[in-house]
């Protein structure tokens, strides 16, 4: 992950942290950004975009790598995803 990449997702971190409404140390900051740089810039910038519109509380380190890990997986969407993608239908539809 280059610099332009860190800079974007420390950014997008510290956004995603105001819309949930979760307050974390500097400290605490910088450990997730150390974590997430083991990912794609792509995936933790999506996954951050997937926890803004998600979570309806705080912002967790295990809802980002979540978010990560269930992207990455096999490309099958999550069961949240999926059930999210049925809509009004039932399970009997």
């Amino acid at each position: 992950m280059n610099t332009e990449e860190r800079l974007a997702i420390s950014k997008a971190v510290t956004v995603t942290l105001e819309l949930c409404g979760t307050t974390w140390s500097e400290a605490a900051v910088k450990a997730v950004n150390l974590k997430l740089q083991q990912y794609s810039a792509a995936a933790v910038l999506s996954a951050l975009t997937r926890c803004q519109t998600e979570l309806a509380g705080r912002l967790s380190l295990a809802a980002i790598v979540e978010r990560i890990e269930e992207a990455s997986a096999d490309g099958w969407p999550g069961p949240n995803e999926a059930w999210a993608s049925v809509g009004d239908r039932g399970e009997a539809d």
